[in-house]
Parts: structure tokens; sequence; C-alpha cells
């Protein structure tokens, strides 16, 4: 995976995270670390009993790990620090005299959705680790899971954990079905910031110089060879069905314009190719049916029908003498 491969991926991980609350977020993490820590166990709930309060852990070295994930976890940071050292208690009451290590470093992974856990956080972790003579206790954030990814995985395990990214050269035949999922998907998007419509149709290639797309101007054109399939499908269905998603996938462009992206001369990606993969992540499905190559293939062309007709991105300005 070269450095724009991985830029790109990190924009599609940054966007599962976002994402990903309670289970899922969980299943993530143990995806991760199962993958990177040849000792990590995952610990299955066994009915009432649960999981003894053990989210995953590393018998060797004893390494524990206990995941919390709230929709908003900047409105919940007392109880954050109540399950933190609740939890705890129940952790070691039970694990700690298992494995011969015992418990030496505790970890709390939280997913702070890339905004940072509070002081109290550390503070009351500091405070765990005097109080039970731990080596390490310690948060793990979002940010350490993504340079896990990134510089512990296989290049093989970062793609089932991600997702397949983009390609130009494969897109042969696209699936109605497939498409019928990823509509379903961006028409679950509901649009907040999107402005009227534009049913104008620029030159292809004009609209990328004029947009500084680089990088992603050939995902753009590599979709926009079936993006006859996505107006044959539009025919099919009632006019509410194009407009509709039409108005979400310009609300997903618009909050892509917010996040700040900048052009990265190293990697060759200026800011626009990050806020179209960004937008290609938000309208991706996180799960899906079939062939999972199938439906990022699929956002691909939907995202070139409506860059053709300026829903996405900026419409080249005219200037007449």
């Amino acid at each position: 995976m070269n450095l724009q491969e991985k830029m790109i991926a990190r924009i599609l991980f940054k966007n599962k995270v976002l994402s990903a609350d309670a289970q899922v977020f969980e299943n993530l993490f143990t995806s991760i670390f199962g993958y990177a820590r040849p000792d990590f166990r995952q610990v299955k709930p066994q009915g009432n009993l649960g999981d003894r309060k053990n989210d995953g852990f590393e018998p060797a070295s004893g390494r524990y790990y206990q995941v919390y994930a709230p929709e908003n976890v900047q409105e919940k940071e007392s109880s954050a620090i109540k399950k933190l050292e609740g939890d705890f208690d129940g952790l070691k009451s039970f694990w700690a005299g298992i494995y011969p290590v015992g418990i030496k470093e505790y970890f709390f992974v939280l997913n702070d959705k890339y905004k940072g856990a509070y002081p109290t956080t550390y503070q009351a972790l500091a405070e765990l680790q005097k109080k039970h003579c731990l080596d390490k206790a310690e948060v793990i954030a979002c940010k350490h899971l993504e340079d896990v990814i990134f510089d512990e995985l296989q290049e093989e395990h970062v793609y089932t954990i991600v997702g397949f990214l983009p390609d130009t050269t494969t897109i042969v035949k696209l699936d109605y079905s497939v498409l019928t999922e990823v509509v379903a998907h961006v028409l679950a998007n509901t649009p907040n910031n999107a402005v009227q419509g534009k049913l104008v149709t620029p030159e292809f290639e004009t609209k990328l110089v004029f947009n500084d797309l680089k990088v992603a101007a050939s995902f753009l054109k590599a979709g926009s060879y079936q993006d006859n399939a996505v107006e044959s499908f539009f025919k099919l269905n009632a006019n509410f069905a194009r407009h509709a998603v039409r108005q979400s996938l310009n609300d997903m462009y618009i909050n892509a314009k917010t996040q700040g992206f900048v052009s990265d001369p190293i990697s060759g990606l200026t800011a626009q190719d990050q806020i179209y993969f960004d937008v290609l992540a938000s309208a991706t499905p996180n799960s899906f049916s079939g062939d999972k190559r199938a439906t990022p293939k699929a956002v691909q062309v939907l995202l070139s029908y409506f860059f053709e007709s300026c829903d996405i991105f900026e419409e080249p300005i005219n200037v007449t003498s």
C-alpha cells in the first residue's frame, strides 16, 4: 500500500469509526487487535454472566481491555468515569487469579470520535493505576487504533478492516441489486445543508481541472463509464428517488468541505481529492450483502453520475469578455 492509498484508507477508517457505537465499535476494536497481537483473546459474553467486564486480553503480558463507545462521548463523561471504575473492579474480581501474570496493564478503549478524552478520564486512570499497583493504565483512543492499523497490520488485514479501496480498472458491469442497496443507504442520509440542484452537464474534463481533482479524477472517470446504468435505474423509479439521492450526496459533499482537508504534496492528494474520498466513505454502507467489492464500485458510479451534473463539487464558471 503506497502513501496515496494509505491516505485514502485512513479517510475510510475515520468515517467507519465516526459511525460506530456500542457493539459495532467493540467488534472493530477486537478485529484490529486480533490481527495485531498474536496473544490477544476476545471474550464472548456468556449468558447472564456476560464477559465478566473483560472485552479482550493478552494473558501472557497481563494486558486487559475494556471498551466504551457511547453515541456522544462528550455528554457521557461522568458515565465513562463510573464505567471505568466499576468495570475494573468487576474485571479484577474474576480475572486477576486466572492466569499467572495477573493484571499488569489496563486499557480503557474509548471511541472519542477523534475528539480526545477529558482530563478527568486520565485522572481516574492514574488513580486506578496507583490504587491497584498496575504497570500501566491508559486510554486507547481512535488515533491509537489508527496507528495500530497502519503501523502494525499486514496490508490484507488493513483491507479487511477498512474495506476495499476504490478501483479505477475493474468497473465492468454494474449490478442493479447493488445499486439499489447503495441508493437506499444514500437516501437514509437526511440532507440538512444541501443547496438547490443543478441540471446542467458541463464538460467532464473541464470540471475535473476546475475543482483541482487529480488522484480522484481517475476514479470519477472510471465511474462515468457506467453512469448510463444509474440513469436507467432512475428511469425505473419515481423522480423522488433521483432528487432525494442528489440532495443526500450534496449534503455529504458540503459536510466534507468543512473537515479542513489540505493538499498533501508528498502523497499527491489535493484537498479536493480528499473531499471526494470522504464523500465516497460516507456514501458506502458499513455492511452490505453480496460481493464486498461491488458495492464500493457502485458508489463510485453513483458519485460520477452526480459529479457530471455538478451536484457534488463545483460548476466551472464561464468567464466571457
